[in-house]
């Protein structure tokens, strides 16, 4: 062995010492201690994903709920005018003739109808966007909607009362009216 080489092995035995002498037990709790931070941090950043999800979500029912509270309100609105209908079926059969074969009542009555129908499509719409309501319920929903529309009265009154609903909704319910009419 040279004396260059054994030069070499006492400074790698020295570096090799050095090593060993830096994880003195501070070190190794200072270790520890990092090592612990970061897993608190990625709980609190997990914890926060959490905490906004849980918001976004009670925020969506809040706004179905108020929906829902105010077709409450529109609907008693117009309860004492359709409330008045004697026979439903009479009065939208004979709306299927036109709304101008009506009288000014029959012609109240029905647009009151049929808008507490509309808001009634319009709250299932807006709770099935917000993710509130199933594919199933969604779909009974949805067949209904369009078979209003094989009805002359309800395609004269969707002309006449469009603009009062979403524009989402409203969207919504022309392509309806196109798949069922095809046009």
């Amino acid at each position: 062995m040279t004396e260059d080489d054994a030069g070499r092995r006492r400074l790698a035995q020295h570096a090799q010492h050095d090593r060993l002498e830096m994880t003195s037990p501070d070190q190794k709790v200072s270790r520890l201690t990092s090592i612990g931070t970061l897993i608190g941090q990625f709980a609190v950043v997990a914890s926060l994903i959490y905490v906004g999800y849980e918001i976004r979500l009670s925020t969506r029912v809040a706004r179905a709920q108020a929906h829902q509270d105010l077709v409450s309100i529109i609907m008693s609105v117009c309860d004492p005018i359709v409330n008045k209908i004697d026979d439903v079926a009479a009065l939208r059969a004979r709306a299927d003739s036109g709304l101008s074969q009506l009288s000014a009542t029959e012609r109240q009555q029905f647009i009151s109808y049929s808008n507490r129908l509309m808001n009634l499509f319009e709250l299932a719409f807006d709770q099935r966007e917000d993710g509130l309501l199933g594919d199933d319920v969604w779909g009974g929903f949805s067949s209904s909607l369009e078979r209003q529309f094989l009805r002359r009265g309800f395609v004269e009154y969707w002309e006449y009362d469009r603009s009062v609903f979403g524009p989402r909704f409203a969207a919504f319910v022309d392509s309806a009216r196109t798949r069922t009419l095809g046009r």
